[in-house]
């Protein structure tokens, strides 16, 4: 039985039925990826992949040092503020010495493996890492990084892009991953060659990834069109597919967010704590990832569950336990992956969310035979 979960739920909005499992999983953006014509996304649509960005940031952090990560390693994370998941990394990387840089303010706290400086990256700082042997992580917003959930223009994306570009010309460090974004209004951008990583957990309309950097470094012309109708198609179908796995537990489906944590925490087991690579361990990781990050208030029972976790909206209070309910019997349960069964889930949770009481209102998959 393919079951449907609850950050499936999307996936038949607009997609057929007929390929919802997927035949196959990948955790990077390649040239032969699958396209599809971008459309803006309306406000009504139907979103239920969830965007996590502390946990973003863990897992694919957790996949790049598990990779490349060396005893005694060095890592430079350049804009790293809050950095409320890096004692985790700390935790699951004991040797490597953390260099934080950022001049926002940090919810933590320096350690023994953790230097904190409050303070703008530069050209000139960058010098001071040439001929180092080390990492590099950058996840940098120069332009207006004062202003909260500010949306940058086209120019300040590729500005901030070009930035970075800049800072591993000057150190040279032995990989790098880099966040990552086409600028749309071009048809072609020279930057360097890479590999460019899906990450999970991240907004559900975004063109964001990462891309991993070898040294010695070498460039390409990146195709931004095709680059964003490949990422328009991941977080309209590919993110919202089904992708198997042993894992049973709450907050967990068979999303690509989902199945690409599981996939990321056994690869760090089977490297460095081969013993415990085994699924209650698997399923302990990931609560306590929950727990570390929020202290101790969120979960994974769905995107809704964290966005009313402390909302203020009206009747928020009843919203939030008829949602808590009905996306862990959900999680917990599953559907038998039927037209009825879905439309039943579907109804509920529009209704929940939207305050509509007219079933006629709301939208239902095309009929499947």
């Amino acid at each position: 039985m393919i079951n449907v979960g609850v950050h499936n739920l999307q996936f038949f909005c607009k997609n057929d039925i007929h390929k919802y499992q997927s035949e196959k999983f990948s955790r990077y953006l390649k040239e032969d990826c699958p396209r599809r014509l971008y459309k803006p996304r309306q406000n009504n649509e139907l979103r239920t992949t969830m965007h996590w960005g502390q946990r973003k940031l863990l897992m694919t952090e957790i996949e790049f040092l598990t990779q490349y990560s060396k005893l005694g390693d060095l890592v430079l994370y350049v804009g790293a503020a809050p950095a409320i998941h890096t004692p985790i990394l700390s935790k699951l990387f004991p040797t490597i010495k953390f260099i934080l840089i950022d001049p926002m303010k940090f919810n933590i706290r320096e350690t023994e493996n953790i230097e904190i400086r409050r303070e703008y990256f530069t050209n000139d700082m960058a010098k001071e890492f040439i001929g180092k042997d080390f990492l590099f992580i950058c996840d940098i917003r120069i332009s207006n990084d004062q202003k909260k959930n500010y949306k940058p223009s086209e120019n300040e994306v590729k500005n901030d892009m070009l930035v970075q570009q800049k800072w591993v010309e000057i150190m040279k460090p032995r990989y790098s991953i880099l966040k990552f974004r086409l600028p749309w209004e071009d048809k072609e951008f020279l930057y360097f060659d890479g590999k460019i990583v899906i990450q999970p957990w991240g907004p559900q309309s975004s063109t964001e990834t990462r891309l991993i950097v070898k040294s010695p470094f070498k460039k390409k012309k990146w195709n931004c069109r095709m680059y964003e109708e490949q990422m328009f198609y991941f977080n309209t179908f590919t993110r919202c597919q089904y992708y198997e796995h042993d894992i049973v537990t709450t907050g967990i489906d068979n999303c690509y967010d989902c199945a690409t944590e599981i996939f990321i925490i056994r690869n760090y087991l089977k490297k460095f704590n081969p013993d415990k690579n085994n699924k209650k361990y698997v399923m302990k990781l990931i609560h306590s990832f929950s727990k570390s990050i929020t202290q101790g208030k969120g979960c994974l029972s769905g995107y809704y569950y964290y966005k009313y976790l402390n909302g203020r909206h009206h009747n928020c209070l009843n919203k939030r336990y008829n949602l808590i309910n009905l996306l862990q019997d959900l999680n917990r349960k599953g559907l038998k992956n039927n037209k009825k069964n879905f439309n039943k889930y579907f109804d509920k949770i529009t209704q929940l969310l939207s305050n509509k009481k007219d079933k006629e209102e709301l939208p239902y998959i095309s009929d499947v035979n």
